[in-house]
């Protein structure tokens, strides 16, 4: 079964992920800093976030970059959106 979404336009405002496997937890989302080492470390800047599915979109997970305390700001064509934590 194809699932037609429109992935590349929610990904402009939200995180999002495709896990076609079923699992009986939702996927967290983890935003930090990775220091390089041996072994590299992650420092989380917050607790994670909980994933939410998309209605109609069997495997298809995502979450506002607002609803993580994310501010998005618009950028000229063909360069990438940055976001910096508010």
């Amino acid at each position: 079964m194809a699932i037609t979404a429109d992935i590349l336009e929610r990904k402009t405002t939200h995180f999002v992920l495709w896990r076609p496997r079923t699992t009986a937890s939702a996927p967290q989302l983890f935003i930090g800093q990775l220091h390089p080492g041996n072994p590299p470390t992650f420092i989380p800047h917050q607790n994670p976030f909980v994933m939410t599915s998309i209605a109609g979109l069997t495997g298809l997970w995502a979450i506002a970059g607002t609803a993580c305390g994310l501010i998005f700001s618009a950028t000229l064509a063909g360069h990438h959106a940055r976001a910096q934590v508010a």
